[in-house]
C-alpha cells in the first residue's frame, strides 16, 4: 500500500454545477476533481505564433533548392500539426475527472479505459499528452510547474485508475510512489 496523502477531495457543488449542460452523469457516477490544462488565451497566442511562422517558408518555396523545399514542408507539417494541438487545448481546456470517464470543459466524455497518456518533454513546454485510443489527441496539461493542483488532478487519476505511472508528473510527495516511464509509450490509464 502507498502512503502518499490523499490530495483527491470530491468537488464542492459550485464547481459540479459548472459542468457542461449537455454532461448527464451515469448512476453511481461522481466528479472527483476539476483541473484546467490550459489558458485559452496563450492557446490563441501559440495559434497566432504558428501560423506567422508559416508564411516565410510558402513565400520563398518557389526560390528554395529541393533540400530546403523538402525542409520547408516537414516544417510546415509540424507547424500544422502544433496549430491542431493548439485548437484541441483551446476546445478541451481542461478536464473534470470522475469515476467512469474524464469529462472535458466542452461536455466530451471519454471512458477511462479508452484514455492514454504521453510524457511530453520539449523545452520549453513539459506536459502531458492525453490521447484517446492511443491516436486521438485530447488536450496537453502542463506539468512544468508542480502544483497542488496538479497533484490532486493526478491523485484523482490514480485512485481511478491505480495506475502509478501516472504520478510521476507530480510534486515530491507523490512522486516518490510512481512508476517511471522512457516517456515514448502510451501507458493505459485503466490497467486491467
Amino acid at each position: 500500500m502507498m502512503s502518499e496523502p490523499n490530495l483527491t477531495r470530491k468537488v464542492l457543488d459550485d464547481e459540479l454545477a459548472d459542468l457542461p449542460e449537455n454532461v448527464k452523469l451515469d448512476e453511481g457516477e461522481v466528479v472527483l476533481y476539476k483541473y484546467l490544462c490550459s489558458i485559452r488565451f496563450f492557446c490563441v497566442l501559440k495559434i497566432i505564433v504558428c501560423a506567422l511562422f508559416i508564411w516565410p517558408p510558402c513565400a520563398l518555396f518557389l526560390e528554395l533548392g529541393v533540400f530546403m523545399k523538402i525542409c520547408c514542408v516537414i516544417f510546415i507539417i509540424a507547424l500544422l500539426v502544433a496549430i491542431y494541438y493548439e485548437i484541441m487545448n483551446f476546445i478541451h481546456e481542461g478536464f473534470y475527472v470522475t469515476n467512469k470517464h474524464l469529462i472535458t470543459y466542452n461536455g466530451r466524455k471519454i471512458n477511462l479505459n479508452d484514455i492514454w497518456f504521453l510524457r511530453s518533454s520539449f523545452p520549453p513546454s513539459y506536459s502531458i499528452s492525453f490521447h484517446e485510443n492511443k491516436s486521438k489527441f485530447l488536450q496537453d496539461c502542463s506539468w512544468s510547474n508542480k502544483s497542488d493542483d496538479l497533484d490532486g488532478f493526478l491523485m484523482a487519476l490514480y485512485e481511478v485508475s491505480g495506475n502509478r505511472y501516472i504520478l510521476q508528473f507530480g510534486s515530491e510527495k507523490i512522486n516518490a510512489n510512481a512508476l517511471k516511464s522512457n516517456g515514448v509509450t502510451f501507458i493505459k490509464l485503466i490497467q486491467e
